[in-house]
């Protein structure tokens, strides 16, 4: 069992703290955005340019798939989901 977690592996207490620590992070930074902070443009040293609420878009989509892997070991430690994971309904035909 123990390959399915990701190198550095901490357990179960390091997880659920990363996992606090990124959410208070990203709710942090949409309580503070302001529509002239959202137009923002941030340019790159590639030559990207997007406006920061764009970058914030693929921000959460990053974020999102760091949480699904810290939420797996979670899972198997008997942790609940966060309340946002969508739950599949079982269709009976």
């Amino acid at each position: 069992m123990s390959q399915m977690y990701a190198p550095g592996w901490h357990g179960l207490r390091t997880s659920k703290r990363s996992m606090n620590i990124i959410t208070q992070k990203c709710r942090a930074t949409f309580e503070a955005l302001t529509d002239e902070k959202a137009d923002q443009r941030c340019e790159f040293p590639w030559g990207e340019e997007l406006s920061f609420a764009e970058l914030q878009l693929y921000r959460m989509r990053h974020v999102q798939e760091h949480a699904s892997q810290l939420s797996l070991p979670l899972w198997h430690q008997g942790v609940a989901a966060p309340d946002w994971v969508a739950r599949a309904k079982h269709k009976t035909t």
